[in-house]
């Protein structure tokens, strides 16, 4: 079938239930001619439509010979200006014409006397849907959903476009921290969408143990950063270097620090500095020792001279006792093995 012939059939309008036996008509208006000419004829197969007058002659010459036509296609606002004009037209609350009730057309007072009319018993509504009604007729169908949490799992999945399995590889991927965009590319489900179900707006029955990280997915990573940016830190480890290791920039390193860091984490820092400063000057005297001089000592370590010979002029080693301007640990040793 057309695509365009379908999408037409869910549009607003106008249609009629014509009794091909007598061409008496049923007029009404709706926003899904679609949907409701299947709850028409669903209500009159179970013989429980509220229209006593069709559904009496329903029963009576069968399904066969009522059809549903569209009369016009019309906007919602103009949907009972068309629906009584039709009505009228058709003179459809007349009962050799009809199924109308008259209490549908209260607007028309122009009746022929001489003519029988469809006078049913059903009462029109009389409220009136203010602000608190509407609240009201809210919170109702919220606590209702709550009582029975399966129908509203019923009413997600009957209107989604997405099949439940591809939801599924959707929450699964999210909770693998894979990229939304490359999650659309092996969907075929647009970002928005994705974002939808990452925000858990929609379709948080569907694997309830993913939810909390899926949602909070990025505050978590946030977390866990910035532990191994303060591990790295207090084990006396440079920006730079934090920011390589954890693919940051060196700024957001710097931020991260100055935002979490404590004094227990400085004079953890400091403490690293000063025993690789201890280790630095244990190794030098350990080589004068053995009869290195500064030239042998700075190939070996592969060490700056100036830096060796300033080192072997101390008695003791160069202590650190403030954090400012120092830019983390000293230059790890590369000693060769037959030193040793």
């Amino acid at each position: 079938m057309n695509n365009n012939i379908v999408k037409s059939r869910k549009k607003s309008g106008i249609y009629q239930i014509l009794n091909l036996k007598n061409n008496k008509v049923y007029i009404g208006q709706t926003n899904n001619l679609l949907y409701r000419r299947s709850q028409h004829f669903r209500s009159l197969k179970d013989n429980k439509h509220y229209n006593n007058y069709l559904q009496r002659a329903f029963n009576k010459f069968g399904e066969k010979l009522f059809v549903f036509e569209v009369l016009e296609y019309c906007c919602t606002e103009e949907l009972n200006v068309r629906e009584r004009y039709w009505i009228e037209e058709k003179k459809s609350e007349y009962s050799d014409k009809g199924y109308n009730a008259t209490y549908a057309v209260t607007l028309f007072n122009k009746y022929d006397n001489n003519r029988k009319v469809n006078i049913s018993k059903r009462k029109p509504n009389l409220v009136n849907f203010t602000d608190d009604v509407k609240r009201k007729i809210s919170e109702s169908n919220k606590n209702r959903f709550k009582e029975n949490p399966e129908m509203l799992i019923y009413l997600s999945e009957a209107k989604s476009t997405i099949a439940v399995d591809v939801v599924k590889d959707i929450k699964t991927m999210l909770y693998n921290d894979v990229n939304i965009k490359e999650i659309a590319e092996l969907t075929n489900v647009g970002i928005d969408k994705i974002n939808h179900i990452s925000n858990i707006n929609s379709f948080s029955h569907i694997l309830p143990q993913y939810n909390y990280y899926i949602k909070n997915r990025h505050t978590i990573h946030q977390f866990r950063n910035a532990k191994k940016v303060m591990s790295m830190y207090r084990n006396g480890c440079t920006y730079r270097e934090i920011g390589e290791a954890l693919e940051l920039h060196q700024r957001n390193a710097i931020r991260i620090v100055n935002k979490n860091k404590t004094i227990h984490d400085d004079r953890c820092r400091l403490n690293c500095i000063n025993r690789s400063l201890r280790k630095q000057y244990s190794i030098i005297k350990t080589l004068q020792t053995m009869g290195k001089n500064s030239v042998q000592i700075s190939k070996l370590l592969r060490f700056s001279r100036p830096q060796v010979c300033k080192i072997l002029n101390r008695n003791e080693p160069n202590i650190v006792t403030s954090l400012e301007g120092n830019r983390g640990k000293i230059k790890p040793f590369k000693v060769l093995s037959y030193i040793i």
